[in-house]
């Protein structure tokens, strides 16, 4: 007979399986998923690269599973966790009962579970906690975990690697000068608190004190192209050594990033 405390979770669990709104999630994800085909052939070329960039790196398994909506992926030691029920589609109209945001729910289709299972892997692995608080710290880390991006999928568009649309990035391309500048010139670079440069860096419809064209993660676009410079004057760096380094002003001065105006 099962200790009392595992009896419990079983009832607990068999509750919870037995809700009538899981077993509508349930039922839908298995319709929207018949099969996780096309999903396992993305992953597979995604840990083929990653392998070869990692070779010493663990190669997780990814399971599925159906859960409350707090995260699309989980990462631990050896597994990645994908949450079916944050990727039905834009469309899904309950995503609109949970009050959702919109900027999140655009993202919520089966196409980005490979990217959010690169990224989830890729901050479990090469945490943010080892980087400083200041917002250059916070711009290169997202930067460095862009240009994985790149590496790990190669066919992919730059767009869909931060999560934009085609006229989105192509304002950051318009504007990327001006962007940093604004940075420069309001001495940003070295902010600690979050408050005063968290609108640049998390993901959002747009960015407030902006033209309402300028996307959310102006921060994180910024940073890419700052190691993407970087790389390009440091051939011999690998990857395993970019995820490393820690030392921001070695990055900027070796990237001599100086985007035109």
């Amino acid at each position: 007979m099962p200790p009392r405390e595992d009896t419990i979770g079983l009832v607990k669990l068999n509750r919870y399986l037995n809700e009538k709104d899981f077993q509508y999630l349930k039922t839908t994800c298995d319709s929207v998923y018949p099969n996780l085909n096309a999903q396992e052939k993305e992953l597979q070329k995604f840990w083929k690269h990653y392998h070869y960039y990692f070779p010493n790196k663990v190669v997780p398994n990814v399971v599925t599973y159906v859960g409350d909506f707090s995260y699309n992926v989980v990462a631990l030691d050896s597994i990645v966790g994908v949450a079916l029920n944050m990727y039905l589609g834009a469309d899904w109209e309950p995503y609109k009962s949970l009050q959702i945001e919109q900027y999140r729910v655009i993202k919520m289709k089966p196409d980005r579970i490979v990217f959010d299972v690169a990224k989830g892997w890729y901050t479990s692995e090469y945490s943010e906690s080892e980087m400083n608080k200041d917002f250059i710290s916070q711009m290169l880390y997202n930067g460095k975990m862009l240009y994985y991006l790149d590496a790990m999928f190669p066919d992919a568009k730059d767009y869909e690697k931060i999560g934009y649309d085609e006229e989105e990035y192509s304002w950051m391309q318009q504007n990327e000068g001006g962007v940093w500048a604004f940075f420069i010139e309001n001495d940003m670079l070295y902010k600690t608190q979050m408050t005063e440069y968290m609108k640049f860096i998390h993901d959002g419809n747009t960015t407030s004190g902006f033209p309402p064209e300028a996307p959310a993660q102006m921060g994180n676009y910024i940073g890419w192209q700052i190691i993407k410079a970087y790389m390009e004057n440091n051939s011999e760096v690998t990857l395993v050594e970019l995820a490393s380094e820690t030392e921001v002003n070695k990055i900027l001065s070796k990237a001599n990033y100086k985007p035109k105006k």
